[in-house]
């Protein structure tokens, strides 16, 4: 009997290994599990560039009539971003409390630009991009002026304007993309004179450097209509903002066509949906567009982000 039972049950020196073994069997599905928590699947594919546009709108701008504790919009900011997950951000109106509250709650963010005042006084027009994803290869600013490389107003503005832009490696494509971020003059002073010279700027500051690369987007409030941002190449662009681009065909709503640059403000009156078209994404034809979504009044617990329409392209390299 003994033997029998000795032949079934294993001995000591057996069982201690079979525990080794067990134990070491939990502890690697431990390890596994741990991973899957610590290690998140991509969010989008490697292929993707998520690019968005973003006027935050001052601290104490009106929404509506009504003034909402900035901090709170900071944080209905930061939860939108959260959930669209943008590579690029262009924003606009937006100064150091606001941009460093964001960054705060967004890590995986680093930022290009300085106040229009120059360093950190003044609106921002920065660049914030994914710095998990990309790497910074050469940046700089421009002002909308006569005197583009100092803190500068010109034309009447009703304060300095720039145009940040950068240069980015992605790191798992190795592609690069050139990113420009603006926000032109609205209805102050010679409002149009301001931002055909503006353009004229772009064209002559930015535009010779970012013909160079294959992939590239312009962003920004840019205060101009559907029609009258003419740029000398814009058959090289596709033109995009939440009112141009059917996401279900592919195709544009609104000719593409070289336009007369004429005074978009004017006829701001004329409004799709709830808002004149003035937030714009430019972008290489080099490009496809998977999608181009509007977050127009996007708030939560009836708190809105901003008295704008954030846009987010959803692109891939070609």
């Amino acid at each position: 009997l003994y033997d029998t039972i000795n032949f079934i049950l294993p001995d000591k020196e057996t069982l201690s290994m079979k525990s080794d073994i067990l134990l070491l069997s939990i502890s690697g599905f431990m390890i596994l599990l741990a991973m899957q928590v610590i290690i998140p699947a991509s969010s989008s594919p490697p292929n993707e560039v998520r690019i968005m546009t973003f006027n935050l709108l001052i601290p104490y701008g009106k929404i509506d009539g009504k003034i909402y504790p900035w901090q709170d919009r900071m944080d209905v900011a930061v939860s939108m971003i959260k959930q669209y997950n943008p590579d690029f951000i262009g924003i606009q109106e937006t100064y150091k409390i606001q941009l460093d509250r964001m960054l705060n709650s967004l890590p995986q963010y680093s930022f290009i630009g300085e106040g229009n005042k120059g360093g950190s006084e003044g609106e921002y027009g920065a660049i914030l991009y994914n710095k998990d994803k990309f790497v910074l290869l050469e940046d700089g600013i421009i002002w909308l002026s006569e005197t583009p490389q100092k803190p500068s107003v010109s034309w009447n503005s009703n304060s300095p304007r720039t145009i940040v832009w950068g240069l980015f490696l992605d790191k798992a494509n190795k592609q690069e993309i050139m990113i420009a971020n603006t926000h032109f003059e609205g209805n102050s002073g010679d409002g149009f004179t301001a931002r055909e010279e503006s353009v004229k700027l772009f064209l002559d500051e930015i535009w010779p450097k970012m013909k160079k690369e294959r992939y590239y987007a312009f962003i920004g409030d840019f205060n101009m209509r559907n029609g009258a941002l003419r740029l000398d190449s814009t058959s090289e662009w596709q033109v995009q903002s939440r009112y141009l681009w059917n996401v279900l065909t592919g195709k544009a709503l609104l000719g593409c066509e070289k336009a007369t640059l004429v005074d978009a403000w004017d006829v701001a009156s004329k409004k799709v949906n709830s808002r004149p078209t003035i937030d714009w994404i430019l972008l290489s034809d080099k490009f496809d567009v998977k999608e181009v979504i509007n977050l127009e009044g996007y708030k939560e617990d009836g708190i809105p982000a901003t008295d704008h329409s954030p846009v987010l392209a959803i692109v891939e390299y070609r």
